[in-house]
């Protein structure tokens, strides 16, 4: 991800800084001012922040002569962008580890502290759950209505109509793809007006996810209909489909929060991506 440095064309310690970064495959340094930069982390132009304090070079001399405590700096992430914060972190760890080898006492330690980019509160991690169970659930419940039509050999009297097969598959996909963009738009508005839930990024994508995921969850329903006889029989496989995703997935609690073995099975979850 791209990484702020503040300051980094200034004294050689940070200019040597910028290159470690800049050999980093992972991170595209950015210089500026601390300000600036700091502020780029808000729309997402910039992943993190690497602080160097005042006065650190002499603190790093010092250390490395053994007649002063380390160095520091100091390591700017959003605790909302968890994979974007590890990356940079794990690089800037990986950098300083670097400058302390040899089995000495280290030349210079790193602490990490968050900012809070986006403002975020409940609502707005309930907003994407309630969207992505809503569009799990158009897909999923499509098994129950087409295997009663099947029970009720609606389906075989259609074989006598004009209409084709991949007519009334198409239809009924398109009906399913309308209602989960539908049911997003008014997720996302009741969120935006009512609660005041700030939204960010690509709207073109946002929509596209919506369609691929009910897609998704469409193909897993036909699948579970084509085995189910009866329609009662679909209603309970997707029962015993849709809960364990609701309750395993993220959507109502946090998956770092569960135990271990969960943490894997969520993993293999439809519904946590």
């Amino acid at each position: 991800p791209p990484l702020g440095l503040p300051g980094a064309a200034g004294p050689p310690h940070r200019v040597a800084l910028r290159g470690a970064c800049e050999a980093a495959p992972s991170t595209r340094p950015i210089e500026g001012d601390g300000a600036s930069v700091l502020e780029d982390m808000r729309p997402g132009r910039v992943g993190g922040v690497v602080g160097v304090r005042k006065g650190s070079g002499r603190s790093l001399v010092a250390a490395a002569s053994g007649s002063g405590a380390p160095a520091s700096i100091t390591i700017y992430t959003d605790p909302s962008q968890t994979q974007t914060a590890a990356q940079v972190t794990q690089t800037v760890n990986g950098i300083v580890a670097g400058v302390n080898l040899g089995g000495r006492p280290p030349y210079l330690v790193a602490a990490t502290r968050t900012i809070q980019t986006q403002d975020l509160n409940a609502i707005s991690y309930f907003v994407p759950s309630m969207l992505g169970l809503s569009i799990m659930q158009v897909g999923l419940f499509a098994a129950i209505p087409l295997v009663g039509d099947r029970e009720k050999l609606i389906l075989k009297r259609l074989n006598a109509t004009p209409l084709r097969r991949w007519q009334l598959v198409a239809s009924n996909v398109a009906m399913r793809v309308l209602i989960a963009i539908f049911q997003a738009l008014v997720i996302i508005g009741v969120g935006t007006a009512v609660f005041g839930v700030t939204t960010t990024g690509n709207w073109i994508g946002v929509g596209a996810f919506v369609v691929l995921g009910a897609l998704a969850f469409l193909a897993l329903g036909y699948v579970l209909a084509s085995f189910a006889t009866t329609e009662d029989a679909a209603n309970g496989m997707v029962s015993v489909i849709q809960f364990p995703m609701m309750f395993l997935s993220g959507t109502f609690f946090q998956i770092n929060a569960m135990p271990d073995f969960l943490q894997g099975i969520a993993r293999f979850i439809p519904l946590t991506y």
